[in-house]
């Protein structure tokens, strides 16, 4: 009696709704372990991406959100900052004041490694007014260095409306 289907040795055959077998599960859970491991290392790295260039992007978007605000209120606007720290400001009432938008009435005290500087200053700290009309008192635009102790430097330009990130400091 001839077989239809050829069979190895001592095989038993399977049934066609039988599932799956061992071997292919621990394929499966194998194959998701090293794609779960690679996606693990690749967002580990970009949460560890550089403070510089992070902080630069932060300092930029309060920076042009703080414009907005002194176009929309109509009030000056200002940035103060220090080798450590900055804070941005409006005029309102004779008296410079925070904000009372949340994410730019506190100051922000940049990571210990890191360091800000304004072009044109001796580094240590600094101020840069803009008029309601986003123009910025002095006519030119303010250039803020963030430096990372031994790393490489980004710097942020602010020309009274918008910022935007530059290359090594």
């Amino acid at each position: 009696m001839t077989n239809p289907s050829p069979q190895r040795f001592g095989a038993v055959p399977r049934p066609h709704d039988a599932g799956v077998t061992l071997v292919e599960i621990l394929v499966v859970l194998v194959l998701i372990g090293v794609m779960a491991g690679a996606i693990g290392l690749s967002l580990g790295n970009a949460g560890k991406g550089d403070v510089a260039d992070r902080e630069a992007r932060l300092l930029a978007a309060r920076l042009t959100r703080a414009a907005d605000e002194a176009l929309l209120t109509g009030e000056p606007m200002a940035v103060v900052w220090a080798e450590d720290r900055y804070r941005v400001a409006r005029f309102h009432e004779g008296q410079w004041v925070a904000f009372d938008v949340p994410q730019l009435a506190a100051e922000h005290v940049l990571p210990r490694n890191l360091r800000l500087a304004g072009a044109g200053t001796d580094g240590a700290e600094g101020s840069f007014t803009v008029g309601p009309d986003l123009l910025p008192d002095g006519g030119s635009a303010l250039r803020l260095g963030l430096r990372a102790d031994g790393g490489k430097g980004i710097a942020v330009v602010f020309d009274g409306a918008t910022a935007r990130l530059e290359g090594d400091t």
